[in-house]
């Protein structure tokens, strides 16, 4: 065997490495991926806060590592919104009945920014808060 008996061998290795491994990238990023990947630590979070995005922002913040945590752990329907900015600091946009968090650019391919949209209900109360892409 010489190495040109070789040469098309390893390349075909190769390209079954790379592909397993963006195979298992995109499926990492569709499970979550960057939301999932620490829990909510007060200080952290706080300490990665950004105002609404500009057109040079175009990064994840550290905070959207927390971001799962935050929604299904931290932030609890029924909460006051008082416990919410507390928690979280304040947000970055305010209307009557939403808080938004924002995070960054985070998903794949993406030209939106992600936030936790926070729903509040008439009695400053909280009805639900997801991450979302807007």
């Amino acid at each position: 065997m010489n190495i040109r008996d070789l040469s098309p061998k390893i390349f075909l290795i190769f390209v079954i490495i790379i592909g397993a491994a963006l195979v298992s990238f995109f499926i990492w990023h569709g499970m979550g991926g960057v939301f999932k990947m620490k829990k909510y630590d007060r200080n952290v979070w706080l300490a990665s806060k950004s105002d609404v995005p500009n057109s040079e922002a175009t990064t994840c913040l550290d905070r959207a590592e927390m971001a799962h945590d935050v929604v299904t752990n931290i932030i609890r329907p029924g909460m006051t919104r008082a416990d919410v900015i507390h928690h979280l600091g304040e947000p970055a946009e305010k209307k009557k009945q939403k808080l938004m968090y924002y995070l960054g650019m985070c998903r794949l391919m993406s030209v939106d920014y992600d936030y936790i949209d926070i729903n509040i209900d008439s009695r400053d109360r909280v009805m639900r808060a997801a991450i979302v892409n807007h």
